[in-house]
């Protein structure tokens, strides 16, 4: 199975069982670049207890690229306490140098996908019995700059026409994007 991003320049695939990732530009069908995110899959042991590598291996979710950044978020399908809170990651990786710039904080993504606005990732987590949020990461470094609760998990996030629409999993949100200062 697989999961992509099209844009007009590029295509990324993730493949969901195998961790991995790749690019190809589809005019040409050109490979680019690939990505293993198998380090990523699960968290270290904590307390003496590791993760059941069965149930809970963290997937690659989803994928954008702009401006030189890859942002892929990844997590596992299971409760935060499984994976010691460590869950619902993106992170930045420089395509040039093919080096992360930045993970972010846990717990912020584990929605099917993410948007990219401005200076921002708008990104969703919750889970049955979690906190439902969505979040704004900032590009530049990936920190929390702002969160807003949500009534149920978030599923699906839809940027159109200076709206933001969030499919969470027994309802739906709605919210205006306003421009921000840019970043310094």
């Amino acid at each position: 199975a697989h999961q992509g991003a099209d844009r007009e320049d590029h295509q990324v695939l993730a493949g969901r069982e195998l961790h991995r990732l790749a690019a190809f530009d589809p005019a040409s069908g050109e490979f680019r670049y690939a990505f293993d995110f198998s380090a990523y899959s699960f968290p270290p042991p904590e307390g003496g207890r590791a993760v059941d590598r069965d149930l809970y291996p963290q997937e690659v979710t989803w994928a954008i690229e702009d401006g030189g950044i890859l942002y892929v978020s990844h997590r596992h399908r299971g409760y935060a306490r499984d994976s010691f809170g460590k869950n619902g990651y993106v992170t930045a990786i420089d395509l040039e140098r093919k080096a992360v710039v930045w993970r972010s904080p846990a717990l912020v993504a584990n929605a099917e996908n993410f948007v990219v606005h401005g200076d921002y990732l708008v990104t969703g987590y919750g889970f049955t019995a979690e906190s439902d949020f969505l979040y704004l990461l900032r590009r530049k470094d990936g920190a929390v700059a702002a969160r807003a609760r949500l009534k149920s998990a978030p599923e699906v996030l839809i940027e159109k026409d200076g709206r933001l629409y969030v499919r969470c999993y027994d309802t739906d949100a709605v919210f205006r994007l306003v421009a921000a200062e840019p970043l310094r």
